[in-house]
């Protein structure tokens, strides 16, 4: 099998689904693109802890190389800098199988 130009920057591997119903599957790299956060209690109702979340910067997304298309989590998908960037996809929509089990991904997402 060819290389492919999919690189995926999540921690988990991939399934994604071709239209022919078959898969591309791709293993995790072991670098994460992540997206910084600082969470915040701001009560506390019956025990259980309700807090705000801000989200910073992204961390771990490489630079465009101009041929690679970097799989992302839809949150890191979605931070400003980061949205228009044609070389940055999130998984598409979760297909399960006849069980319930996840099959894959429906493709990608480009924008959000």
């Amino acid at each position: 099998m060819a290389d492919s130009r999919f690189v995926n920057l999540t921690p988990h591997n991939l399934n994604l689904l071709r239209q022919d119903g078959t898969s591309l599957d791709i293993p995790k790299t072991g670098t994460i693109a992540r997206v910084t956060s600082t969470s915040t209690v701001v009560e506390v109702v019956e025990g259980i802890e309700l807090s705000a979340t801000e989200y910073g910067e992204v961390i771990g997304l490489p630079e465009p190389d101009g041929s690679s298309i970097f799989v992302v989590s839809g949150l890191v998908k979605g931070r400003p800098g980061v949205a228009e960037r044609g070389d940055v996809v999130s998984p598409g929509r979760l297909v399960r199988g006849d069980d319930g089990q996840p099959r894959g991904a429906a493709g990608v997402n480009v924008r959000l």
